[in-house]
């Protein structure tokens, strides 16, 4: 007959199997979709383009990252007063935290890249556009008639892509405002919760 195991023991043996589950599930990290902007997050009249969110193809802004392992993309569309303006966010989920830094730096020239006309100024200290992001880099344009600002941040093993226009152009090809730089900050602030929250505490 088997004796009973000692009351000590039992607590160990479960606390142990709690710890290795606990383990598991910080490692399950929520896909890239299932943090991605609805239309109605962001201000005013934006609809998402009718494809929703999908898996980034070698055109897409960060063209789906080598060594990711979940990559989504939702597209967004202002009329802009019968014209347009468009806005994306793209995010990625990486393997290990080194992979996710080492696109981050290599993505900086990419999204970042000036053009013969206008230019990409840092637009605020980035910590405190998104604080908490593991790093970032929040820019907007300069020279560029219909401005737009754009955020590369990591959170962990997360990248994010965002990039707005704040400016569009109607029928008549003049410039029309579809979102201010208070309202940009505020969505910013959605994402930043919303990925510190998705990614676990050290």
């Amino acid at each position: 007959m088997q004796r009973p195991r000692p009351p000590a023991l039992v607590n160990l043996v479960w606390a142990i199997a709690l710890l290795v589950v606990g383990a598991c599930q910080r490692d399950e990290l929520p896909p890239p979709e299932e943090l991605l902007f609805a239309a109605s997050d962001l201000p005013g009249h934006w609809t998402a383009e009718p494809e929703g969110p999908h898996t980034p193809t070698g055109q897409a802004p960060l063209g789906g990252g080598p060594g990711a392992i979940g990559a989504s993309i939702v597209l967004f569309h202002h009329p802009a007063g019968d014209g347009t303006a468009g806005a994306h966010e793209e995010i990625l989920l990486f393997r290990s935290e080194r992979d996710a830094q080492e696109e981050f730096q290599d993505s900086l020239p990419t999204a970042f890249n000036d053009r013969p006309d206008w230019r990409w100024v840092e637009a605020g200290a980035a910590l405190a556009v998104a604080p908490n992001a593991s790093e970032s880099s929040f820019r907007c344009t300069e020279g560029r008639s219909e401005a737009m600002c754009r955020l590369l941040a990591r959170y962990g093993r997360y990248l994010v892509d965002l990039k707005v226009d704040l400016v569009g152009t109607n029928s008549e090809l003049e410039p029309v405002s579809v979102m201010s730089v208070d309202d940009l900050m505020g969505l910013i602030l959605i994402l930043d919760d919303r990925m510190a929250f998705a990614v676990p505490e050290e």
